[in-house]
């Protein structure tokens, strides 16, 4: 149990219920640094509709304007943190996030997976990083069975013309 903090120039002192020990800011601040964060959804909107994210997250074709927001847990203070997200159907790129939110909009139709990090100050990116996979359906008009339907049908009707004009 810490008892009380005390700042005195660049050191800091804890004392507990057993002891005495000190460190120095600057030792602080590598300490915090180096723990990872940890990144979490928070709310998932669809098309301006707070939605459930699941494991199988699958859309309709329509349901194509998504945005994310997430949060971190960073006991050095948040405003030392970076983030950065890439989605990898539409590119390699990563792109840099000025706060916690991702706006998706008119995403095509196709299988994505969603990749946010995030890092402190000048450090390199954590290794730890938040996934969501998700598949926005096609319209049922370009998928493959629709158009099998329209050949059949429409060799159907090619064969009853020949049909009936013989």
């Amino acid at each position: 149990d810490v008892t009380d903090v005390y700042v005195f120039q660049d050191i800091i002192w804890i004392a507990t219920r057993t002891g005495l020990c000190s460190i120095t800011k600057t030792q602080f601040n590598e300490a915090y640094t180096s723990i990872g964060i940890n990144l979490f959804w928070k709310d998932f909107k669809v098309n301006g509709n707070s939605t459930e994210l699941t494991s199988d997250l699958s859309l309709a074709y329509n349901e194509n304007n998504l945005e994310l927001d997430f949060h971190s847990a960073f006991y050095g203070g948040l405003s030392r943190v970076n983030y950065r997200y890439k989605i990898d159907e539409q590119s390699n790129n990563w792109i840099e996030l000025s706060g916690r939110k991702i706006p998706l909009t008119n995403l095509p139709s196709g299988k994505y997976q969603l990749l946010v990090q995030a890092k402190v100050d000048n450090s390199n990116w954590a290794d730890n990083q938040l996934l969501l996979d998700f598949t926005i359906r096609p319209p049922f008009y370009q998928t493959w069975w629709f158009r099998m339907v329209l050949l059949l049908v429409f060799g159907c009707l090619i064969y009853l013309f020949f049909k009936l004009r013989v």
